[in-house]
């Protein structure tokens, strides 16, 4: 038949498919949903911060510059 799927505060469960290719997508943030067996798609997604460090050293500019470059990001899917 189904199942109770539950996510975290700081996870999103997303659960998309259904009935003649349906496209519609239903979003839950720290909660919890059914979901048809065979035909639901269920996603799991982490709510949590992610921290990327991107270096690039030693490149020159259109213009012969040299470069030394560092960038922080933090992104949350």
């Amino acid at each position: 038949m189904g199942n109770c799927h539950t996510v975290g505060p700081n996870e999103a469960l997303v659960v998309s498919g259904g009935c003649c290719g349906s496209d519609h997508k239903t979003y839950i943030v720290g909660g919890w949903a059914w979901a048809w067996w065979l035909i639901s798609d269920i996603q799991r997604m982490s709510l949590e911060v992610m921290t990327i460090l991107c270096r690039c050293e030693n490149i020159e500019t259109s213009e012969g510059v040299p470069l030394d470059v560092t960038g922080v990001a933090q992104d949350n899917a």
